[in-house]
């Protein structure tokens, strides 16, 4: 579950498939609580890159790398936080975390 500005939050399932070879994600995204249509469902490429921030390397998963970039970081814990559209961490990044079910 993702936060949301004008509905009661987003609720969120991203799968990555295919780690070796073609790599495809599905993302789909329902908005909670708000009117007419409300599920969106996005696919297309994503890529695993390796970054150094802060000292630490880390995982970083990025949806459409030809287009507007969707930017999710791997954590230890195996949840993945959202990203901005520079790759840089949210404002309340516990609020932005996907968890791996």
């Amino acid at each position: 579950m993702l936060p949301c500005a004008d509905c009661d939050g987003i609720q969120t399932r991203l799968q990555l498939h295919g780690d070796e070879g073609e790599r495809r994600y599905e993302l789909e995204e329902t908005y909670l609580g708000a009117a007419g249509d409300n599920v969106f469902v996005t696919e297309g490429e994503w890529v695993r890159e390796t970054r150094r921030g802060d000292g630490t390397e880390a995982t970083v998963y990025r949806l459409d790398p030809q287009g507007p970039d969707r930017w999710f970081e791997l954590r230890p814990d195996g949840s993945l936080e959202m990203l901005d559209g520079e790759g840089r961490p949210l404002d309340g990044a516990l609020a932005y975390r996907l968890q791996r079910l």
